[in-house]
């Protein structure tokens, strides 16, 4: 069973829930020059041949500031919710950082999205039918009181996410743990697929196996002492204010908060590697056209998904003092379609939308450095080995935008927009406000619909996290909104009918057919022929008009040691962090 684990680590980790999700943020430079410095270099390994890296080339130079910090780590994110501070309750990309900052999960992933044990003292033992995983903790763990953390911390846990009151995004159908509908329902107390055998180990029954299984089993413990008190069955509410005040077993606790500006942490002198050298880790709140700014006046050390662009990294490698490095994410820009509007649910209109946008050139507008223009939503695993993006072509092609729109009886009115049965091709489309490669790309997206017969009325939205967009339901037609909001690479979650992730109203009986299968068999090579059917259907059905491939750019002051960003999975673990005094 080992081998059975070794075998399908990546496909787990790949669609394990908390495994790295990039989003990518973009804009050209004001000139449109190419990119002139002499310390960036390609990556050569077999993890990282892809990869640009920028060097610093002076780690003591007189400006860099943030030497006399000392002990003290800043890290500047785009958005805090302090009602965010919870495994569970997390809405975005940005939860994720503050997170595994004070909770340590089960498992951790190393390069290529190998599961390796973290607080396990083994990876977990599956049985033959993979219906049943044995784990042993390890026994020298505590939460960050020096209380022990136990198997009943485990079992409040898995009840707390089984709860018929939980509200967060947490896949518990997809994970399917024997018997938990019965407690969700009420009917029983307990959780037959949850099984305490001492306090140290535990074993979980789930009824239907998948690819998804083990990396949704890959829980942060919950600390039964300080969460489960305030909690009943059907009430898992009550220990939402208990958020406010978050307590875990990482390598960092919760010291204060402020005004959704700053997060402030402190060493856990409980870790179970030991007390880390970085007394202070602080999270600032940054407006992300500024975290260059930030990064060079020293007021931050770490900044993720900076906006990719010519001027951006230039600035970066003339710093001298910052290293950054740039590579191809499994985040996509797309164009977002509510599949409740009559309209949208005709498939040449979607697939006039789709031929009547210039991709080459919004994706050129964004940067010189080439972005991988795309012909359906990026799935990790299909992308990684199947997917042949040298022969993916731009669609554009305006004529043929008009023929498929003429063919089904679509004229244009007087005001050159296409109409049919007094309705006219007209869309309201949400730009998310608060993100400038949303704001940079709509311009360009709007004159090549219009200049087709599609006319769309903006309305600018402030999207802080996938609540706020789920809560306009249908009070929208299209939506481009950054994919930090909008969870995407796992065609199963986002486009299965009842995909955790399917907030757009889409469905298609093959397709979900199809993902099914594939969800459930453990043979990547088996499933090819079954990838490639899915890939064509989403191709010609277009749940989302697809434009192109993201490119992940995080900078970080070198002062900084352990950042790997060969491991794309995970580019650095807290515990990792070493910082140069």
């Amino acid at each position: 069973m080992r081998k059975f684990i070794r075998q399908i680590n990546l496909i787990l980790s790949i669609f394990m829930i908390f495994c790295f999700i990039s989003s990518c943020k973009s804009n050209k430079g004001e000139t449109g020059n190419k990119i002139q410095v002499d310390n960036i270099y390609k990556g050569s390994g077999k993890f990282d041949k892809d990869t640009l890296y920028i060097s610093a080339s002076n780690f003591n130079s007189s400006n860099n500031n943030a030497i006399v910090k000392q002990d003290i780590l800043n890290v500047g994110i785009k958005y805090l919710n302090k009602f965010n501070f919870n495994p569970y309750l997390i809405e975005s990309n940005y939860d994720y950082q503050v997170i595994d900052a004070i909770w340590e999960p089960l498992m951790k992933t190393g390069l290529d999205g190998e599961f390796f044990p973290n607080i396990l003292k083994q990876l977990p033992t599956v049985s033959e039918d993979r219906k049943t995983y044995f784990f042993s903790l390890r026994e020298d763990l505590v939460w960050e009181d020096g209380t022990k953390l136990t198997t009943k911390d485990v079992d409040f846990t898995y009840k707390f996410l089984m709860d018929s009151n939980y509200r967060g995004s947490f896949d518990r159908e997809t994970l399917d743990i024997k018997n938990w509908r019965e407690y969700n329902s009420g009917s029983v107390d307990f959780i037959e697929g949850i099984e305490i055998i001492d306090e140290y180990n535990f074993r979980v029954t789930v009824e239907n196996p998948s690819v998804q299984t083990i990396g949704l089993l890959n829980i942060y413990p919950l600390s039964y002492l300080y969460y489960g008190q305030y909690y009943y069955q059907g009430r898992a509410n009550e220990i939402f204010e208990r958020n406010l005040r978050p307590f875990g077993n990482g390598v960092f606790k919760f010291l204060g908060y402020e005004d959704e500006n700053y997060l402030i942490l402190k060493a856990n002198e409980n870790y179970y590697k030991g007390k880390t050298d970085i007394e202070t880790l602080t999270f600032k709140k940054v407006d992300e056209e500024n975290y260059i700014r930030n990064l060079i006046s020293g007021d931050i050390d770490i900044a993720y998904d900076v906006l990719f662009n010519n001027e951006n990294i230039e600035k970066t490698a003339n710093a001298q003092f910052l290293n950054g490095y740039i590579f191809d994410s499994y985040g996509y820009v797309s164009i977002g379609i509510n599949h409740s509007n009559e309209s949208l649910k005709e498939i040449p209109v979607r697939k006039a939308i789709n031929l009547a946008i210039d991709k080459n050139k919004i994706a050129e507008s964004v940067s010189n450095l080439k972005l991988n223009v795309i012909d359906s939503p990026i799935d990790r695993i299909f992308y990684k080995f199947f997917y042949d993006k040298d022969n993916v072509k731009n669609t554009f092609n305006k004529i043929e935008a008009v023929r498929v729109l003429n063919e089904q009886g679509w004229i244009k009115n007087r005001y050159d927009i296409f109409e049919k049965d007094g309705k006219a091709l007209q869309f309201k489309i949400l730009v998310q406000k608060n993100d400038k490669l949303c704001q940079n790309i709509y311009p360009k997206i709007e004159l090549d619909l219009k200049n087709a017969g599609i006319s769309l009325i903006k309305e600018e939205f402030d999207i802080y996290n996938i609540s706020d967009f789920i809560s306009k339901k249908n009070d929208y037609d299209l939506f481009l909104v950054s994919d930090g909001f909008i969870s995407g690479s796992s065609w199963y979650r986002s486009f299965h009918t009842s995909g955790m992730d399917n907030h757009i109203f889409y469905s298609n009986q093959r397709l979900d057919e199809i993902l099914t299968h594939i969800n459930r068999n453990f043979d990547i090579e088996s499933n090819k022929d079954f990838y490639i059917e899915a890939y064509e259907i989403l191709k010609e059905d277009l749940p989302v008009i697809p434009l192109f491939q993201c490119k992940k750019f995080d900078v970080y002051n070198r002062r900084i040691f352990g950042i790997n960003s060969v491991n794309i999975f995970k580019t650095f673990y807290y515990d990792e962090i070493i910082l140069r005094k």
